[in-house]
């Protein structure tokens, strides 16, 4: 601490770790507080310009007390990713403690012995800065496994062996693989990127899109930030089984279960799409067989229930594949609306991608949309976790509105609807 002071005093700008007391906390500015937590201190203007730089708002600067130097606190994803420039082992390490609380039973055991093993958080340290460590070490490791790569770890994976728990420790074949197959898994971390497109997420999304129509009488024109293979853009080409209740195209091979809490019923009709694309960095096309088993593999293999829908929404896309465009949306987003047909609602949305822009670029989509925005009538939606609380499903109206229409799983296995202005009679 005590030299991080000293550099901040000089004129430099330090990062230190702070304790984690405040982990699953709100902040004054109405954020949830989330590990790990730094601070980055120096002197005020010094500190101005690295927020500025950063797209971080100045506002977020705390006055000094008994130093010269200020700060600024710093958490969550955004936190990681600025250890992950500086420390990457503790980064790496910090976001395999969350991973060792998801819902895979496989992962969540393999989590906590990485966490006990250098070379491996070494080896998922490699993931490029805004990359989720865990997922793409995993996601590797099953492709290799899926494209037919032998080895005695495949005999314990669900995805390659029936679908059997064989009850055995899977850690000693898993690091064995990893290391054995060091240079191909570090060669794909570094060329792929995390894009699941969870299906599933469409149970959420299609009563969001519901709720838009509803309040203008219109067919939906739909940008989705974060596409992938554009497989939650035709949503409206699947069945959707709430319980006793099932809507949705009853022809539709895609099935999607989700269960409903809470004492409010979602809207429950499809909206009309006149028109829809897609914007990623990285599009998936669902024709090519190498990219569709990417997508295939970054599907939890002790969870076989999501690679079936996945497939069966891959098959559909193939049958009439969604537009969807490579670049940054920051740049695309303006001529994308530009395109958008005026007799339809204008409805962007993203689902779990916020968090891998960081807050610099969150802001400055932010910024394009609300630009777009006034140019003609915009709604946004979207589907993103709330720090340690669960992923919500909020909706930005044309108006300056915000309305938080559900809680969800992030997988779609429940919906809870919040919203009783829009809740089914």
């Amino acid at each position: 601490m005590r030299e991080a002071i000293g550099w901040a005093e000089s004129g430099g700008v330090a990062v230190h770790r702070n304790f984690d007391h405040y982990h699953g906390t709100r902040s004054a500015r109405g954020f949830v507080m989330t590990r790990p937590f730094l601070h980055v201190i120096g002197l005020r203007p010094v500190l101005e310009e690295w927020a500025t730089a950063n797209g971080i708002p100045v506002q977020a600067i705390q006055p000094e007390k008994r130093r010269r130097v200020a700060h600024i606190d710093v958490f969550g994803d955004y936190a990681l990713q600025l250890l992950a420039r500086i420390q990457p082992i503790v980064a790496t390490t910090a976001a395999f403690e969350g991973f060792a609380r998801v819902g895979s039973k496989l992962y969540a055991q393999l989590s906590e012995r990485i966490l006990e093993d250098p070379e491996l958080l070494e080896l998922a340290g490699r993931a490029p800065v805004g990359q989720p460590p865990p997922n793409l070490l995993f996601g590797a490791v099953h492709y290799l496994l899926l494209r037919g790569v032998s080895h005695p770890l495949a005999r314990l994976y669900p995805s390659l062996n029936g679908g059997r728990d064989v009850g055995e420790d899977p850690f000693p074949p898993f690091r064995s693989f990893c290391l054995d197959n060091a240079g191909a898994i570090t060669d794909l971390m570094r060329r792929r990127i995390v894009q699941t497109n969870e299906v599933a997420r469409s149970s959420a999304l299609q009563r969001g899109f519901a709720v838009v129509a509803r309040r203008t009488g219109l067919p939906l024109a739909l940008v989705e930030v974060g596409a992938s293979a554009g497989l939650n853009l035709i949503g409206d080409r699947y069945r959707y089984s709430y319980g006793k209740i099932e809507i949705g195209d009853p022809a539709s091979e895609v099935l999607i279960d989700s269960r409903l809490r809470g004492d409010l019923m979602p809207p429950l009709g499809i909206a009309p799409v006149a028109w829809r694309i897609g914007i990623d960095r990285n599009p998936i096309d669902t024709g090519d067989a190498d990219q569709a088993l990417w997508l295939r593999a970054l599907v939890w293999p002790d969870q076989p229930w999501r690679a079936e829908l996945l497939l069966a929404a891959i098959r559909s896309a193939r049958v009439a594949p969604p537009r969807v465009l490579r670049g940054d949306a920051i740049d695309l987003v303006p001529e994308v609306i530009a395109q958008a047909p005026l007799d339809a609602t204008l409805c962007v949305y993203t689902s779990f991608v916020l968090y891998q822009l960081g807050p610099p670029q969150a802001q400055r989509l932010a910024a394009v949309l609300a630009a777009a925005g006034k140019q003609r009538p915009l709604h946004r939606l979207a589907l993103e976790a709330d720090g340690v609380d669960r992923p919500y499903l909020d909706l930005h109206g044309p108006d300056g509105d915000r309305v938080r229409l559900a809680a969800a799983h992030q997988h779609g296995e429940w919906l809870e609807w919040l919203d009783a202005n829009s809740a089914s009679v």
